[in-house]
């Protein structure tokens, strides 16, 4: 029987896993990259 990622993830949710939490540290990354680079003028 195969299980969906998403459904095996929750059904065996201990921490995220390492491509979970990369993929969420890339996203988080892309939408913050302007907040704390300095500006250059």
């Amino acid at each position: 029987m195969l299980i969906s990622k998403a459904i095996e993830e929750w059904f065996f949710y201990d921490h995220p896993s390492g491509a979970t939490r990369i993929r969420t540290a890339m996203r988080w990354k892309a939408e913050n990259l302007t907040a704390v680079s300095p500006q250059v003028e």
